[in-house]
């Protein structure tokens, strides 16, 4: 199953970086110089994530 996620993206004025959240996943966040790495970065944390859910049996906030 296939399920999009929406990826808020900010620019950290202070610290010179991409900033992600991902809202429906407990708010879970990436950070890196460009917004191409943060992206991946963040893809692979939702991954991660949904890894993680499924091993341990954790119900999913959807």
């Amino acid at each position: 199953m296939s399920r999009p996620f929406k990826i808020v993206l900010e620019w950290d004025v202070d610290a010179h970086v991409w900033v992600s959240h991902v809202p429906e996943l407990g708010d879970i966040s990436t950070y890196d110089d460009t917004l191409k790495e943060t992206i991946t970065q963040t893809r692979e944390a939702i991954l991660g994530y949904l890894e993680t859910a499924a091993d341990e049996r954790i119900s999913l906030p959807f």
